[in-house]
């Protein structure tokens, strides 16, 4: 049996035998005193666990050799005007992650610091002299500030184009162009339901790993600007001067009743095993971010995805 064998072991006197049977019994206490180890509370100078995420007390760790050989261990206080991450360093200074590589890099320590990397304002600007120099970095700042200030103008001109259409009774009143007819907007929408039925699967959730909802985005080609404007509920705004466009695309967060209409059921979706896809639906309780492009005649809509109620 089990029990005389062990009873034989001990009795060898064999220290190798020995040594298996003290690790056998001491390993359970020692897997608890490791994982007590690695139970820390987080820190008092932040507000959560994520020290990562706090703009405000990032701490560095470094080692200094004294005479005697030992190390010290220091922590340093993070200042956000002298320590940027790496998606603003890229951005402000116009830096490729290559020249980043030549940087000194500082990681913050602590709790929940993973692997979250600063780089000093100073390097950074020298970086980018070095890259662009003096004459090119002021002007792609100058280009930058100019592309600001039309942004800037686009969303001042599209609040008051919004604020005059507020005021307007009449659908065609601002440029007299005919709007969305009640028959196209119903094919519209009924275009819109069927393009959202291939992300209203659970094969959709789990392809983005998010099995309690999700965002998802669908596009629809060969739609007008005046389909958009009677969609989203601007059709006395044809020219779409109260949205501020970016880039190739205006956007417009739009609610449910909005696109689909007053009272109408959210789309749900079907199919799948045992019919397990029709208990996903849209939300209607969380608006929509209708995009239209003019130059592709291309509508995006994003909506959330999750367990229909």
């Amino acid at each position: 049996t089990l029990r005389q064998i062990t009873v034989s072991t001990i009795y060898t006197y064999s220290p190798t035998s020995l040594l298996h049977i003290f690790f056998t019994l001491a390993e359970p206490c020692l897997s608890l005193f490791f994982f007590f180890l690695m139970i820390r509370r987080p820190p008092r100078s932040t507000l959560s666990s994520s020290s990562a995420a706090s703009d405000v007390y990032k701490r560095q760790v470094s080692t200094q050799s004294t005479g005697e050989g030992t190390a010290i261990m220091s922590f340093q206080l993070y200042d956000d005007n002298n320590m940027l991450m790496s998606a603003d360093a890229k951005a402000m200074f116009f830096l490729t992650p290559k020249d980043l590589a030549l940087l000194p890099q500082h990681r913050p320590g602590g709790w929940g610091a993973g692997r979250t990397t600063f780089y000093h304002r100073e390097d950074l600007h020298q970086a980018a002299l070095h890259k662009h120099g003096a004459a090119g970095l002021q002007k792609k700042l100058d280009s930058r500030a100019a592309r600001n200030d039309k942004k800037r103008k686009r969303e001042a001109d599209a609040q008051v184009a919004e604020q005059a259409l507020r005021q307007r009774t009449d659908s065609n009143a601002m440029t007299g162009a005919p709007g969305c007819t009640p028959l196209e907007l119903s094919k519209l929408r009924k275009e819109l339901r069927r393009a959202l039925k291939p992300v209203l699967t659970w094969d959709y959730m789990r392809s983005k790993n998010a099995p309690n909802g999700c965002y998802a985005s669908v596009q629809l080609p060969r739609i007008t600007q005046r389909e958009y404007c009677g969609l989203i509920g601007r059709s006395a705004d044809p020219e779409l001067r109260s949205l501020a466009k970016k880039g190739a695309w205006y956007s417009c967060a739009v609610g449910f009743g909005e696109v689909f209409g007053e009272g109408a059921t959210p789309p749900q979706g079907s199919g799948g095993r045992y019919g397990c896809n029709s208990q996903l639906g849209l939300d209607p309780t969380v608006e929509l971010t209708v995009k239209f492009s003019p130059s592709t005649g291309t509508m995006s809509v994003a909506a959330y995805v999750s367990v229909a109620a």
